[in-house]
């Protein structure tokens, strides 16, 4: 009895974590639009976020989720040519996907 019980317990509690995290999404493509553009370690343009990589207009990245509020998105993504995975904002980014999802 109790070893049926405990596992009911797991069953559920995993049955949990899938409804909560959801599914895994597809990353969204997306274009630079500008030149010299800094990929960043966090979503701002403080002293405490690293540029990872530098990226150009018309380099190509994937798009994993965005962050903050208009005016001031970021993306996070990961710069195709470098192979660095940051934030860049949203002013420098194109994209035709409707469909990113927060991070």
């Amino acid at each position: 009895m109790e070893k049926s019980r405990r596992a009911l317990v797991v069953a559920a509690a995993l049955a949990t974590a899938v409804l909560t995290t959801g599914p895994a999404h597809a990353a969204a493509p997306g274009t630079i639009t500008g030149d010299g553009v800094r990929i960043r370690s966090c979503p701002a343009t403080s002293t405490d976020c690293r540029v990872l990589a530098t990226a150009n207009r018309g380099d190509a990245v994937s798009i994993h989720c965005l962050e903050g509020h208009a005016p001031g998105l970021w993306f996070k993504v990961k710069h195709t040519r470098s192979g660095k995975t940051g934030y860049v904002s949203g002013s420098y980014l194109r994209t035709t996907s409707s469909s990113i999802p927060f991070c």
